[in-house]
């Protein structure tokens, strides 16, 4: 009976040991996405949006931006349909006038179904109306800083292009906290 206490214990001790080591390893992740701006090269990336919102790019001004980069390993169509999710963000940009900007970059790869799938859900509405098309990498290769792991590649970055918080927005907690700081964020800056 002791060994077999002794045993889960031991199992106990390495599951937390491992749950440390693999907060320690998110927080240096996200300190190092920190320590660099980051770049987007607007003119390099092929937009598909209207005329009209490409004529003001709104983008490129907003105080507050949004990054989702879907690379290639990542189903883009999956993570761009699912707008009922990404609601709440998309009318940010709105309510913010235009302070607050969602930009996604989808890096769709060389497979030709990806670009199919993505092209038809577009034609259909059934992504975000504006969409930068890195079919080169060159988002990637501007930020070397930039983790490959999925879980980093959605982060929100201040006027200055300085990462202030990394997380999914589908998960609902993020989601929320990432609405709260945004709307704190804008709030002070109208203040000053």
């Amino acid at each position: 009976m002791k060994s077999l206490y002794f045993l889960f214990l031991i199992v106990v001790c390495s599951f937390i040991t491992a749950c440390d080591s693999n907060k320690s390893k998110i927080k240096n992740t996200i300190e190092q996405m920190q320590s660099a701006q980051i770049v987007i090269p607007y003119d390099k990336l092929d937009c598909w949006t209207s005329d009209s919102l490409k004529k003001i790019s709104p983008w490129k001004n907003a105080k507050l931006k949004l990054v989702h980069y879907i690379d290639s390993t990542q189903c883009s169509s999956c993570y761009l349909v699912k707008k009922q999710v990404l609601e709440p963000l998309l009318n940010l940009e709105e309510e913010s006038n235009n302070q607050f900007c969602n930009i996604f970059i989808v890096h769709p790869g060389n497979n030709s179904r990806n670009w199919k799938v993505l092209t038809n859900n577009y034609k259909h509405k059934s992504t975000p109306t504006t969409l930068f098309i890195d079919s080169l990498h060159i988002f990637m290769d501007k930020n070397p800083n930039l983790p490959k792991e999925v879980m980093f590649h959605t982060f929100l970055l201040d006027e200055k292009n300085s990462v202030v918080f990394v997380g999914n927005p589908f998960n609902v907690n993020i989601r929320n906290k990432t609405i709260a700081i945004i709307k704190h964020k804008l709030s002070n800056s109208n203040k000053d």
